[in-house]
Protein backbone atom coordinates (compact mmCIF):
# COMPACT_ATOMS: atom_id res chain seq x y z
CA UNK A 1 0.00 0.00 0.00
CA UNK A 2 1.32 3.36 -0.87
CA UNK A 3 0.16 6.21 1.22
CA UNK A 4 0.15 10.31 0.51
CA UNK A 5 0.18 12.84 3.48
CA UNK A 6 1.18 16.49 3.79
CA UNK A 7 0.98 18.34 7.00
CA UNK A 8 2.12 21.70 7.93
CA UNK A 9 2.06 22.57 11.25
CA UNK A 10 3.90 25.82 12.42
CA UNK A 11 7.56 24.97 11.49
CA UNK A 12 6.85 21.10 11.43
CA UNK A 13 6.59 19.44 7.87
CA UNK A 14 5.70 15.50 7.93
CA UNK A 15 4.80 13.30 5.15
CA UNK A 16 5.92 13.07 1.57
CA UNK A 17 7.36 16.64 1.23
CA UNK A 18 6.03 20.40 1.36
CA UNK A 19 2.87 21.11 -0.45
CA UNK A 20 2.84 25.00 -1.05
CA UNK A 21 -1.22 24.94 -1.18
CA UNK A 22 -2.15 23.04 2.12
CA UNK A 23 -2.03 22.28 5.77
CA UNK A 24 -2.90 18.97 5.14
CA UNK A 25 -3.58 16.37 2.40
CA UNK A 26 -4.73 12.58 2.32
CA UNK A 27 -4.73 11.43 -1.12
CA UNK A 28 -5.86 7.68 0.19
CA UNK A 29 -3.86 5.66 -1.86
CA UNK A 30 -4.30 2.29 -1.32
CA UNK A 31 -3.81 -1.04 -4.05
CA UNK A 32 -5.14 -3.47 -1.48
CA UNK A 33 -8.94 -3.40 -1.38
CA UNK A 34 -11.27 -2.80 1.30
CA UNK A 35 -8.37 -2.22 4.26
CA UNK A 36 -9.47 -0.40 7.11
CA UNK A 37 -8.35 3.05 7.06
CA UNK A 38 -6.36 2.78 10.25
CA UNK A 39 -3.71 1.07 8.66
CA UNK A 40 -2.79 4.91 7.78
CA UNK A 41 -1.09 6.36 10.73
CA UNK A 42 -3.67 8.62 12.61
CA UNK A 43 -6.31 7.87 10.94
CA UNK A 44 -9.32 6.20 12.70
CA UNK A 45 -13.04 5.27 12.33
CA UNK A 46 -16.45 4.79 14.49
CA UNK A 47 -20.04 3.63 13.63
CA UNK A 48 -23.35 5.78 14.01
CA UNK A 49 -24.96 2.29 15.96
CA UNK A 50 -21.59 1.97 17.71
CA UNK A 51 -20.37 -1.25 19.17
CA UNK A 52 -19.97 -3.26 15.79
CA UNK A 53 -16.83 -4.70 13.86
CA UNK A 54 -15.68 -3.12 10.75
CA UNK A 55 -15.60 -6.37 8.43
CA UNK A 56 -16.29 -6.59 4.44
CA UNK A 57 -20.06 -6.80 4.88
CA UNK A 58 -20.23 -3.52 7.40
CA UNK A 59 -17.42 -1.76 6.21
CA UNK A 60 -17.50 1.81 8.41
CA UNK A 61 -13.65 3.53 7.40
CA UNK A 62 -12.17 1.62 4.35
CA UNK A 63 -9.68 2.26 1.71
CA UNK A 64 -10.48 1.09 -1.88
CA UNK A 65 -8.32 0.31 -4.53
CA UNK A 66 -10.47 1.34 -7.60
CA UNK A 67 -8.69 4.23 -9.21
CA UNK A 68 -9.45 7.27 -7.15
CA UNK A 69 -9.06 11.36 -8.09
CA UNK A 70 -6.06 11.45 -10.56
CA UNK A 71 -6.16 7.50 -11.55
CA UNK A 72 -4.35 7.07 -8.37
CA UNK A 73 -5.73 3.63 -6.66
CA UNK A 74 -7.55 3.93 -3.49
CA UNK A 75 -10.33 6.33 -1.57
CA UNK A 76 -11.87 5.84 1.16
CA UNK A 77 -15.54 5.27 2.21
CA UNK A 78 -18.47 3.34 4.32
CA UNK A 79 -20.61 0.78 3.15
CA UNK A 80 -23.35 -1.30 5.65
CA UNK A 81 -25.23 -4.05 3.81
CA UNK A 82 -28.08 -3.79 6.66
CA UNK A 83 -30.86 -1.64 4.93
CA UNK A 84 -30.73 0.86 6.60
CA UNK A 85 -29.49 4.85 6.75
CA UNK A 86 -26.48 4.48 8.25
CA UNK A 87 -23.12 6.67 9.04
CA UNK A 88 -19.51 6.15 9.58
CA UNK A 89 -16.96 8.78 10.62
CA UNK A 90 -13.05 8.70 9.82
CA UNK A 91 -10.65 11.21 11.24
CA UNK A 92 -7.01 12.16 11.22
CA UNK A 93 -6.29 13.30 14.89
CA UNK A 94 -2.22 13.82 14.34
CA UNK A 95 -3.67 17.55 13.80
CA UNK A 96 -3.02 20.58 15.40
CA UNK A 97 -4.11 24.36 13.22
CA UNK A 98 -5.30 27.43 15.56
CA UNK A 99 -8.48 28.37 13.43
CA UNK A 100 -7.56 31.55 12.01
CA UNK A 101 -4.51 29.18 10.28
CA UNK A 102 -7.15 27.74 8.28
CA UNK A 103 -9.50 29.37 4.78
CA UNK A 104 -11.28 26.18 3.75
CA UNK A 105 -11.61 22.35 3.81
CA UNK A 106 -12.21 20.67 0.72
CA UNK A 107 -12.46 16.28 -0.98
CA UNK A 108 -13.71 15.11 -4.28
CA UNK A 109 -16.83 13.11 -3.07
CA UNK A 110 -18.76 10.22 -5.55
CA UNK A 111 -21.10 8.65 -3.89
CA UNK A 112 -23.32 5.12 -5.40
CA UNK A 113 -26.59 6.94 -4.37
CA UNK A 114 -28.00 10.42 -5.14
CA UNK A 115 -29.13 10.56 -1.12
CA UNK A 116 -25.65 9.91 -0.06
CA UNK A 117 -24.21 12.76 1.66
CA UNK A 118 -20.32 13.79 2.93
CA UNK A 119 -19.87 16.24 5.21
CA UNK A 120 -16.30 17.67 7.42
CA UNK A 121 -15.33 16.74 10.40
CA UNK A 122 -13.26 18.32 13.21
CA UNK A 123 -12.76 18.46 16.77
CA UNK A 124 -11.57 21.11 19.10
CA UNK A 125 -8.61 21.59 21.36
CA UNK A 126 -9.51 17.24 21.66
CA UNK A 127 -12.57 17.92 23.21
CA UNK A 128 -16.06 18.37 21.12
CA UNK A 129 -16.81 17.48 17.82
CA UNK A 130 -18.48 19.44 14.65
CA UNK A 131 -20.05 18.37 11.32
CA UNK A 132 -20.11 21.19 8.62
CA UNK A 133 -24.03 22.10 7.87
CA UNK A 134 -22.83 22.05 3.96
CA UNK A 135 -22.55 18.33 2.40
CA UNK A 136 -21.50 17.09 -0.95
CA UNK A 137 -23.59 14.92 -2.34
CA UNK A 138 -23.34 13.51 -5.83
CA UNK A 139 -23.85 10.29 -7.62
CA UNK A 140 -21.43 8.20 -10.07
CA UNK A 141 -22.64 5.36 -9.11
CA UNK A 142 -19.68 2.06 -9.44
CA UNK A 143 -16.90 2.66 -7.87
CA UNK A 144 -14.95 2.14 -11.02
CA UNK A 145 -16.66 5.44 -12.14
CA UNK A 146 -14.92 7.31 -9.15
CA UNK A 147 -11.98 8.52 -10.78
CA UNK A 148 -14.18 10.22 -13.28
CA UNK A 149 -16.98 11.36 -11.96
CA UNK A 150 -16.06 11.96 -8.79
CA UNK A 151 -16.84 16.08 -7.88
CA UNK A 152 -15.05 18.75 -5.76
CA UNK A 153 -16.14 19.47 -2.57
CA UNK A 154 -15.17 22.75 -0.71
CA UNK A 155 -16.24 24.93 1.75
CA UNK A 156 -14.81 28.35 3.07
CA UNK A 157 -13.85 27.28 6.96
CA UNK A 158 -16.15 30.18 9.10
CA UNK A 159 -16.00 29.48 12.74
CA UNK A 160 -19.58 30.90 12.31
CA UNK A 161 -22.19 28.68 14.61
CA UNK A 162 -24.51 28.51 10.86
CA UNK A 163 -21.73 26.29 9.60
CA UNK A 164 -21.60 24.03 12.19
CA UNK A 165 -23.20 21.39 14.22
CA UNK A 166 -22.28 19.79 17.32
CA UNK A 167 -21.56 16.38 17.11
CA UNK A 168 -22.46 14.47 20.37
CA UNK A 169 -19.99 11.40 19.95
CA UNK A 170 -17.36 10.61 22.87
CA UNK A 171 -14.38 10.31 20.14
CA UNK A 172 -13.64 6.30 20.88
CA UNK A 173 -12.16 4.22 18.26
CA UNK A 174 -14.66 1.30 16.38
CA UNK A 175 -16.33 -1.23 18.41
CA UNK A 176 -15.59 1.26 21.51
CA UNK A 177 -17.48 3.87 20.29
CA UNK A 178 -20.90 4.11 21.74
CA UNK A 179 -21.77 5.60 18.57
CA UNK A 180 -23.64 9.11 17.28
CA UNK A 181 -26.52 10.47 15.28
CA UNK A 182 -27.25 10.03 12.03
CA UNK A 183 -27.35 13.41 10.37
CA UNK A 184 -28.94 13.70 7.01
CA UNK A 185 -30.67 16.16 4.77
CA UNK A 186 -30.75 19.97 5.39
CA UNK A 187 -29.21 19.62 9.09
CA UNK A 188 -29.13 24.07 9.15
CA UNK A 189 -32.07 23.67 11.78
CA UNK A 190 -29.43 21.81 14.28
CA UNK A 191 -26.76 25.11 13.88
CA UNK A 192 -25.08 26.40 16.61
CA UNK A 193 -26.69 29.16 17.80
CA UNK A 194 -22.61 30.74 18.72
CA UNK A 195 -19.75 30.58 17.03
CA UNK A 196 -16.89 27.76 17.10
CA UNK A 197 -15.54 27.93 20.72
CA UNK A 198 -11.86 28.76 20.83
CA UNK A 199 -8.88 26.67 20.21
CA UNK A 200 -6.94 24.56 17.75
CA UNK A 201 -8.60 22.15 15.85
CA UNK A 202 -6.98 18.73 17.26
CA UNK A 203 -8.85 16.43 14.35
CA UNK A 204 -10.09 16.62 10.64
CA UNK A 205 -12.03 14.12 8.93
CA UNK A 206 -15.49 13.03 7.24
CA UNK A 207 -19.47 12.46 8.28
CA UNK A 208 -20.55 10.02 5.64
CA UNK A 209 -24.08 9.27 5.02
CA UNK A 210 -25.48 6.47 3.20
CA UNK A 211 -28.43 4.83 2.31
CA UNK A 212 -29.81 1.29 1.93
CA UNK A 213 -26.82 -0.87 0.95
CA UNK A 214 -25.08 1.89 -1.13
CA UNK A 215 -21.87 3.64 -0.58
CA UNK A 216 -20.43 6.95 0.32
CA UNK A 217 -16.65 7.94 -0.68
CA UNK A 218 -14.15 10.88 -0.74
CA UNK A 219 -10.58 11.59 -1.46
CA UNK A 220 -7.86 13.63 -1.79
CA UNK A 221 -9.45 15.41 1.72
CA UNK A 222 -6.96 19.04 2.23
CA UNK A 223 -7.04 21.21 4.78
CA UNK A 224 -6.58 24.81 3.00
CA UNK A 225 -4.38 27.30 4.97
CA UNK A 226 -5.24 31.09 5.54
CA UNK A 227 -3.18 32.90 2.76
CA UNK A 228 -0.44 34.70 5.08
CA UNK A 229 0.51 31.48 6.84
CA UNK A 230 1.03 29.85 3.36
CA UNK A 231 3.13 32.95 2.93
CA UNK A 232 4.96 32.69 6.00
CA UNK A 233 5.71 28.95 5.41
CA UNK A 234 7.44 29.82 2.08
CA UNK A 235 9.10 32.81 3.10
CA UNK A 236 10.69 30.11 5.70
CA UNK A 237 11.51 27.61 3.68
CA UNK A 238 13.03 30.05 1.02
CA UNK A 239 15.20 31.62 3.60
CA UNK A 240 16.71 28.02 4.86
CA UNK A 241 17.67 27.14 0.96
CA UNK A 242 19.47 30.67 0.58
CA UNK A 243 21.04 29.53 4.34
CA UNK A 244 21.75 26.12 2.75
CA UNK A 245 23.27 27.52 -0.63
CA UNK A 246 25.03 29.80 1.32
CA UNK A 247 26.93 27.90 3.03
CA UNK A 248 27.40 25.34 0.09
CA UNK A 249 29.21 28.00 -1.09
CA UNK A 250 31.34 28.87 1.71
CA UNK A 251 32.65 25.12 1.49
Amino acid sequence: MMKKVTLLCGLAIAGAGLSAQTLFFESFDNTVDQQSITVLDNWNWAASDGGVSNTSNRQFGRLSAAAGVGGDAGFAYVYQNAGSTFASVVWYDGASFAQNAVTGLSAFVGNSNATNQVRFLIQIDNSNWYVSTAAGQTSVGAAGNFSSGAVEFAVPFSTAGANWVALSFDGQLGAASTGFPILQGDISGSALSDPLPSGNITAVGAYLLNANNTSSRFDNFTVIPEPSVYAALIGLVTLAWVVFVRRRLVA
